[in-house]
Formats: C-alpha cells, structure tokens, sequence
C-alpha cells in the first residue's frame, strides 16, 4: 500500500493553467498496482482500483489518500456514503463512510440513503421477471426486509434501529433525528433515532413535526421551544439533515426569513425571503422579487438582489460561484457577477437561449471550427476548435475540446492547456483540480489554480 501511495503522490503534478500542462506519468508501467481511476460526481474524489487484490481505495483529486477499502466494487450513494461488496450475492452489500468505516455487515443487496444519518438497507430474495418489485441489473429481485439505520457523526458499524414492510418503507418520511410511520390502517407514528415513539397527531407522514405555537418556533413531538420570535416556520431537508426556515416580520412590517438549526441557532439572520438553500448558500430575494445570494461560510450577501436569476452549475463541486464568479440572469440574458469584486464583470448581454455555460465560461459556435468564448472575466475569445464539449465536468476554468477528431484541454481564455492528441475523452475532476485521461494509458494529473 505504501508503494501504491508514494507512486500516486508522484504522479500528481503541479502545473500552471498558464502555460503547457506538465506530462503526467503513464501508470501503464505500473500496472500491477492500479488498473483503473474513476471520479465521484460532485465530489473532489476519485477512486483507484488495485491490480493485485482489486480493492479500492478513495484520493482526493490531489492525491491525498483518505481510505482504502477491502472491496472490489464501490458505489457512491452521496452524502458521504458507499455501497461496498466483493461476491455479487443476492444480500452481500455493505454501506460504508468515506472514512472507510462499515455502518452495516455485508449482509444486503440494496440501500436508500436519505442524507448523512439515515438510510435504509433493503433484504433480496431472486424472483422473477414477471413478479418481482426490485431490479438490479439483469437480475429480478423481491425486497422482503427493510431496515432502517440512524447513523451517528462518529464512525462505527451500528444495528439497525427498526425493520419496516414494504407499506411502511413506502410511506417513512424524515424529520431530522425523527421518522415518521404510516401502519397498515394508516395511522402515522413519529419515532425518534432510537425508534421511541411520540404520540403526536399526523395526517401523514409529511406533516411537520416543527411549528409556531405563540411566536415561538417549537418541537411538537417534545414540546421544546426552539426559538422564539416568529410567525411561521417550514422544515428544508439538508444533506446533513434539517434546518427550519422561519418567517417573521421587521420593524417596517415586511415578511422576512431566516434560517435555524434544531439547536436554536439562527444560521442566516438577514432580511430577505429565501428561495433555495444549498449546502454552502441561499438564494435570496428582496421585496422587488430580485435576487441574490448569500454565502452561509461568510455569513455575508456575495451577490446583491439585482437579478431575475442566479445560475446553478451541475456538474461541479460548488453549486454556485465558480473560480470566483456568479452566473446572472436578467430575463433570457446572461452575464456574470465577480464575487471578489463585488460588481459585475461580465456584461448581463449573452443570450441564455443560444449558449451553453459551465462555470465561469460561456460559449456558442459561429461556424463549423470556430467557437465564441466568453470567460467570467469579460475576455471574449475566438477559438479555433471543432467542438467545445458541453459535458465538461468541473468550475469551467478548463474545458475540454475536440479538433481534427482529437480530444485536448482548453482554459477559459481559449489557451491550449493539453494538446489536441488523444483519442478519447478526458475528464475533469468536479472540483476542477486534476483531468483524467486514458488514451495513453490511465493518468491523472494535477491542475493547479
């Protein structure tokens, strides 16, 4: 395993965007120990499959090892958490963390992750084609157990708290540390993440457990008070489970929202009604329904409410603002706003309709062989290319790009950063911090911004 790590830290190159991407090392030479390299979507992971055990261990984009895990098949499930198995069984999965620590034995053929704490394992027995509830593969199953897990913030395999029918599983809904159960004559039970149970009237299991109760913001289930100071509140399920979005009024009367914790902490007291939340934003809109964005690591708006829209990039590890810039959009044009800077660095001028954006890079094709680029920056560029992929992956700092039937790398500013000589296509990490590419054998380069 050391080797394994001495070889990959070497093989992760820095280079500058600038200039020429340095020549990774081709592990072709080093068959023996890795075999493949594979990327997490929306993650700054990859996974590298060893040669000799086929095990598979988890990097960062830049080389870091964070575990490695004693299966030879591993499946993202998000937040954090893996399907992992050696034989393909019927019931031989396991849910795994990124740390590498098993939440469960390897005793499943299937899981449903809800967020970080809770997920459910489901138990197969083979069916056929016409009667069957569960299809993996090529493969005909029927789920005949459901159990349900509440996994903790500190790592370690854990027993299943409950086991639901399929009526149930069909029905559960989650509440932060609760679940809610619908039983057969559809009466709704609230558990906690110990499966104690709340007798508390529910119509479904979709009811809110939180409401106001004389301004204050309580648990219904307890009967704690979780803040006082306000006129309603909704639940926002969040990947690390739930936050509360109360509503209020300000000293000249006007609705406002701000964001809670279930610990009472009020995570973005601002003035403005608040129409997304992600895991590291909300997007904000003021009274004139323009809106903007605001930054929960600063605690600061990035973005000033002065826009009918605030892009959302999929394919990257931040949701929002790429290599430091916010796509915008008043009615079907798009510009960009320099969050550094705090004005616009880009005119809001583009056609939304007849151009494709990721990240900080906008761009249309003129004619067969040229492209128009547009960077985040202002910079518009020619480029003299066959194709910009719009399924580049990543912030949009680097694009890739096809010429004369050969996949190369593009910056934003239309710069050769890998040549036009590889005949399949390159990836690049989410997090824009390395490319992987195969036609030369499996490579991973590092890319430093």
């Amino acid at each position: 395993m050391k080797k394994l790590i001495s070889l990959l830290m070497v093989l992760v190159l820095a280079m500058s965007l600038t200039g020429a991407v340095a020549e990774g090392l081709n592990l072709d030479m080093w068959a023996q120990y890795q075999v493949n390299i594979k990327q997490l979507n929306n993650t700054n992971y990859v996974i590298v499959t060893e040669k000799f055990t086929h095990y598979q261990s988890i990097y960062t984009s830049t080389g870091e090892l964070v575990a490695t895990f004693p299966y030879t098949n591993l499946t993202y499930s998000n937040y954090g958490l893996f399907t992992a198995y050696n034989e393909d069984d019927v019931n031989s999965r396991a849910l795994v963390q990124l740390s590498g620590a098993e939440i469960t034995d390897p005793a499943y053929g299937a899981f449903v992750t809800y967020n970080a704490h809770w997920a459910v394992g489901y138990v197969l027995e083979p069916a056929t084609e016409e009667n069957n509830n569960y299809k993996r593969g090529k493969d005909f199953f029927n789920i005949v157990r459901y159990d349900v897990y509440y996994i903790s913030d500190t790592p370690a395999k854990t027993e299943p708290i409950a086991q639901l029918t399929p009526e149930q599983f069909t029905s559960a809904d989650i509440h932060g540390d609760y679940i809610a159960i619908m039983d057969a004559e559809e009466k709704v039970t609230l558990y906690d993440k110990t499966f104690k149970a709340y007798d508390l009237a529910m119509d479904k299991p979709g009811t809110a457990v939180y409401g106001v109760v004389d301004y204050a913001i309580i648990d219904k289930a307890t009967g704690d008070i979780v803040l006082d100071g306000f006129t309603a509140v909704k639940e926002q399920k969040m990947s690390d489970g739930l936050w509360l979005i109360g509503t209020r009024y300000n000293f000249k009367g006007q609705q406002i929202s701000g964001i809670i914790d279930l610990e009472g902490k009020e995570i973005m007291p601002i003035d403005y009604f608040i129409t997304t939340i992600t895991d590291k934003y909300v997007v904000i809109t003021n009274p004139d329904k323009l809106k903007g964005l605001y930054s929960l690591e600063t605690g600061k708006i990035i973005v000033p409410c002065e826009f009918n829209n605030i892009m959302v990039g999929k394919v990257s590890t931040d949701n929002y603002v790429h290599n430091g810039y916010v796509a915008v959009e008043n009615g079907d044009l798009r510009g960009y706003y320099d969050v550094n800077a705090g004005k616009l660095s880009c005119e809001v001028k583009y056609d939304r309709t007849a151009v494709t954006t990721i990240g900080c890079s906008t761009f249309w094709q003129v004619e067969e062989g040229i492209y128009m680029l547009v960077a985040a920056d202002g910079v518009e560029t020619e480029v003299h290319v066959d194709e910009i992929s719009k399924n580049t992956r990543g912030n949009g700092h680097l694009l890739v790009a096809k010429k004369d039937g050969m996949f190369g790398v593009i910056d934003w500013h239309g710069n050769v950063v890998l040549p036009f000589q590889h005949n399949k296509q390159i990836i690049i990490t989410d997090d824009s911090q390395a490319l992987i590419r195969t036609s030369t054998g499996m490579q991973i380069d590092r890319l430093s911004m």
